[in-house]
C-alpha cells in the first residue's frame, strides 16, 4: 500500500519519494496524533449531543487484524447524529459526517474512549444498533440506562435461517419468520420454531433463549414507524472502509505500534479530523 503511494506522488506530483519514507511519516504522524482529541466529538456533533430534539446512534463492531502477537480483534465505534428527521438527504449527510474510535485489544480502554466521543450524560435521544454480543448490551444498559437499544434485524433473521434449514419449506418458512419480526409478532415466532419436529433440541434451546434474551430489543415495527436504523451496517461497512480495506491486504500483518499509529490515521481522517493531522505535520515541520 506504502508503494502505491509512492507511485501516486510521483505520477501526479512529480515527487519521488520512497515506500518506506511515506511509512515512517505516516507511523510517525499517527503516533503524536492526540488521542484525547482524536476522541472528542467534533463541533457539530457535539451540539446535537446537547439537543434533546436531536438523535445519536452508536453502533459498536469488531474484527480481527493481524499483529505480531497473531490476530487481534479490533473494535470500531461509530457515531451517527440527526438533528431532524432521518430523510433520505439527511441519512445520507449523517453517514457522511460520522466520527469514529478504533481501539486494538482491551474492551475497557475502547469503552473509556468511546464515552469520551459519545459522553454518557448526552441529552439527545440515544440508540444503539447492535448484533447482539453480550458485552455491548450489557456496557450500555450500565453506561447509557436512557438509551433505546436495538438489535440487528439482519442478525436476528440470520439466528432464525438455523431453525428453517430443518422446516419442511425453508425458504417458506423463514420468509413467514422475517414477516413476524417486523410486525412484533414474537410469539407466532417461537411457537413455530417449537412446531419444527426436526430440530435439534440444543438449537431449538439456544434460539429461544437468544429470541428470550433480546426481546427487549426487537420492537422493529415500532422501530420502523419512527424511522430508526435497524441494522447494523453502518458499522459492518465502516469496518470495511476504515479497517479492512487498509489493515487486511493478502500477507500483511502489523507490529501492535504500527497498528495503533495507522489506526488513529484512518480514525482522523474519517472522522473529518484532518485539522489534526494538519497540526502534528506542521508542528514536525517547524
Amino acid at each position: 500500500m506504502f508503494g502505491k503511494a509512492e507511485k501516486f506522488l510521483e505520477l501526479f506530483l512529480g515527487i519521488k519519494v520512497s515506500d518506506s519514507t511515506i511509512y515512517r511519516v505516516c507511523n510517525r504522524v499517527g503516533q503524536h496524533l492526540p488521542e484525547q482529541e482524536l476522541v472528542k466529538p467534533g463541533q457539530d456533533l457535539g451540539k446535537l449531543q446537547q439537543q434533546p430534539k436531536a438523535t445519536v446512534y452508536g453502533m459498536i463492531d469488531g474484527s480481527m487484524v493481524s499483529t505480531e502477537q497473531g490476530w487481534v480483534e479490533t473494535k470500531l465505534g461509530r457515531t451517527i447524529a440527526f438533528g431532524s428527521q432521518h430523510t433520505p438527504a439527511k441519512r445520507s449527510q449523517a453517514m457522511a459526517d460520522s466520527e469514529y474510535v478504533a481501539h486494538r485489544g482491551n474492551c475497557e480502554e475502547f469503552k473509556a474512549k468511546f464515552e469520551r466521543l459519545y459522553p454518557p450524560d448526552s441529552l439527545c435521544k440515544q440508540i444503539f444498533v447492535s448484533d447482539g454480543a453480550t458485552w455491548i448490551s450489557k456496557w450500555v444498559s450500565e453506561r447509557y440506562p436512557k438509551a433505546i437499544q436495538i438489535l440487528d434485524y439482519y442478525h436476528a433473521v440470520e439466528h432464525m435461517a438455523k431453525a428453517a434449514e430443518y422446516a419442511p419449506d425453508a425458504k417458506k418458512w423463514l420468509k413467514i419468520q422475517k414477516k413476524r419480526l417486523l410486525e412484533n409478532q414474537l410469539n407466532l415466532v417461537i411457537k413455530d420454531i417449537e412446531a419444527i419436529k426436526s430440530l435439534p433440541k440444543e438449537i431449538c434451546r439456544s434460539l429461544l433463549k437468544y429470541l428470550e434474551n433480546n426481546a427487549y430489543r426487537m420492537n422493529y415495527k415500532h422501530y420502523r414507524q419512527q424511522g430508526w436504523f435497524i441494522g447494523s451496517g453502518a458499522i459492518e461497512s465502516a469496518h470495511k472502509t476504515l479497517i479492512q480495506a487498509r489493515m487486511k491486504l493478502s500477507g500483511q500483518w502489523w507490529s501492535n505500534s504500527g497498528c495503533d499509529n495507522i489506526l488513529k490515521l484512518r480514525v482522523a481522517l474519517m472522522s473529518n479530523k484532518g485539522k489534526l493531522l494538519k497540526n502534528v505535520i506542521l508542528r514536525k515541520a517547524a
